[in-house]
């Protein structure tokens, strides 16, 4: 069975939502604010990988060689698509966002830097839909 990637970003916003009306302990807060950063990139990511893959019929030992995470970002960042190099764009910055997450001990302005990864996720989403 194929799993369908958007889940990951409703289970995203989802625990954002609950996390926001939460009265939960700051470091429960905090590891669901993580968890959601880390989601919103997965997302967005395995989608715009899927894309290259299904749509623009990269192969697929292209898309894995060497570090897949950075050949998608450089796959749309060659183009000159507007919306492709956008996409490009919203993947390393939610690249970062995803290691300072997953990584780091602080990281600064956790709950903006939150919101900004569900909304540049949701972007790519839609950015995919245009190609």
């Amino acid at each position: 069975m194929s799993f369908d990637w958007s889940d990951y970003l409703i289970v995203a916003q989802e625990l954002a939502s609950q996390t926001a009306a939460s009265s939960k302990t700051r470091s429960k807060i905090k590891a669901n604010l993580l968890n959601v950063i880390n989601r919103a990139y997965y997302e967005a990511f395995r989608k715009a990988r899927n894309h290259l893959r299904d749509k623009d019929h990269q192969p697929h030992n292209t898309l894995l060689q060497g570090n897949t995470h950075q050949n998608v970002i450089n796959l749309f960042n060659i183009s000159s698509d507007v919306n492709r190099l956008m996409i490009a764009q919203f993947l390393r910055d939610l690249r970062a966002a995803r290691n300072k997450a997953d990584y780091d001990d602080t990281v600064p302005n956790l709950p903006g830097l939150t919101m900004t990864a569900l909304l540049q996720s949701e972007q790519v989403i839609e950015l995919l839909k245009t190609l």
